[in-house]
């Protein structure tokens, strides 16, 4: 895991989180450092299922994770991006896509740089 990296998922997060409500972002951040012991772009980064697992938990139910991905998805399309099953990807242990979606929205707002 790169620094810039973490960056660019903490900023995709962030943003969307933050389209649902104002620092929704900060709140599930804080919550999965407690649980976790890491920040929510790390979780996602190095143990996707555990990223999966502390999603249900904090948003009480698979069917809600199912939901945010569907969000998820809505959100990026704004950008040109297609991420559908981003975050249903966790569950099988892989982060993959969203590495992919990370880099892709990175460049689409801020450049290359």
């Amino acid at each position: 895991m790169t620094i810039m990296m973490k960056k660019k998922v903490e900023k995709i997060f962030s943003d969307f989180f933050s389209s649902i409500a104002p620092n929704l972002y900060r709140v599930v951040d804080y919550h999965c450092r407690r649980r976790t012991g890491m920040s929510f772009a790390e979780v996602c980064l190095k143990n996707p299922k555990l990223a999966y697992d502390f999603l249900v938990k904090f948003f009480g139910s698979p069917i809600t994770v199912d939901i945010l991905d569907y969000l998820f998805g809505n959100y990026l399309r704004r950008y040109g991006i297609s991420a559908h099953g981003v975050l249903k990807s966790f569950k099988n242990a892989t982060n993959k896509r969203l590495l992919e979606v990370a880099e892709i929205y990175w460049v689409k707002k801020y450049g290359n740089g």
